[in-house]
């Protein structure tokens, strides 16, 4: 969400799927790189500043929010500056979080939903996620 003066609005983000090898049209929701960092929003100058601003790469699908994207056209794919590393790293890959992600966990998702998984590490935007019932155990 981007805030001014008390005032928040929810920036949105699109599809998860892509088509391009590096992902450069890729405008999905994943805000957490590979190593786990939380990426930094595009609009924000702190703790790094840099010049992929909203203003000058909104066709990259930068903007006011911190969505991993590629407006390098890096060969790696999508990416982001990131907020919580080690204060030697300025900016680190993600992975797309995707239709394939939801297919490798067995999941069908619409609506609303909450997300059953035995990966705690994965993190689906709007989505509360829970451990899986063990196997064998009854429900009253």
């Amino acid at each position: 969400s981007v805030c001014d003066g008390g005032t928040c609005q929810v920036v949105a983000c699109g599809s998860e799927s892509y088509s391009e090898p590096n992902k450069v049209d890729y405008r999905g929701c994943q805000t957490r790189t590979q190593k786990g960092y939380t990426c930094q929003s595009w609009s924000e100058q702190v703790p790094f500043e840099h010049s992929f601003t909203p203003a000058r790469f909104a066709a990259s699908g930068v903007g006011p929010h911190n969505y991993c994207r590629n407006p390098t056209r890096s060969d790696a794919g999508i990416w982001c500056f990131i907020i919580d590393g080690n204060g030697v790293e300025r900016f680190d890959y993600c992975d797309a979080i995707g239709e394939e992600r939801l297919q490798q966990d067995d999941l069908t998702v619409s609506g609303p939903v909450t997300v059953v998984s035995s990966d705690s590490r994965v993190v689906y935007p709007g989505i509360t996620t829970v451990a899986p019932e063990p196997q064998g155990t009854s429900q009253p």
